[in-house]
């Protein structure tokens, strides 16, 4: 089993953790979700199919529920991900409504960090090519609120860590570009 990653947030009574696991041998990928309780003990909830995965899965900050991004697509979908996925999950694992596939493969792809804002996520979506940062809003029935809107876009970056933050109701969004050596920051209102 190869892992790509894991994130982590508090959710009623406990840490959730979601791991993107792929099995080495084929067969489809997964979300497991794990509970780490304040006492330190943990158990392993569900591993969620979503056929393929690419890089980290990430819970939603600031939510009171499990929402999950992933860059992947549905089993079936052929060897080649949907893009970034937007996924709620009841505490149990149990996929809560379907998935949302928030923006496409082969331009976005990659660590889709999120935040939840009352019942809506905002989602920054990153270009395949290290190229583009744009936002993208989701309401709690997967529902698009927002079209994905440009944060940043190449010739002027390039992006290789980056990562937002909540400030009120607005956002910060940062990034560090390999070619500069430069953190640059955009605030969002979404």
């Amino acid at each position: 089993m190869a892992v790509s990653g894991a994130s982590a947030a508090w959710v009623g009574d406990a840490f959730y953790v979601v791991v993107g696991i792929r099995p080495q041998t084929g067969g489809d990928a997964a979300l497991r979700l794990i509970t780490v309780r304040p006492d330190g003990t943990f158990s392993v909830v569900a591993d969620v199919g979503v056929g393929s995965l690419t890089g980290t899965p990430r819970i939603a900050a600031g939510a009171g529920d499990l929402r999950v991004t992933y860059s992947g697509g549905a089993a079936g979908t052929g060897p080649y991900p949907v893009g970034v996925v937007w996924q709620r999950l009841a505490l149990s694992g149990a996929p809560a409504g379907g998935s949302t596939a928030v923006a496409g493969y082969p331009a976005y792809l990659g660590e889709a960090p999120a935040i939840a804002l009352g019942d809506d996520t905002v989602v920054l979506v990153p270009g395949s090519g290290h190229d583009e940062l744009g936002v993208v809003v989701v309401d709690l029935d997967g529902k698009l609120v927002t079209p994905l809107l440009n944060v940043a876009k190449a010739p002027a970056i390039q992006v290789n860590v980056y990562d937002m933050v909540r400030r009120g109701s607005d956002l910060v969004v940062g990034w560090l570009s390999p070619l500069t050596g430069a953190v640059s920051l955009a605030r969002v209102t979404p």
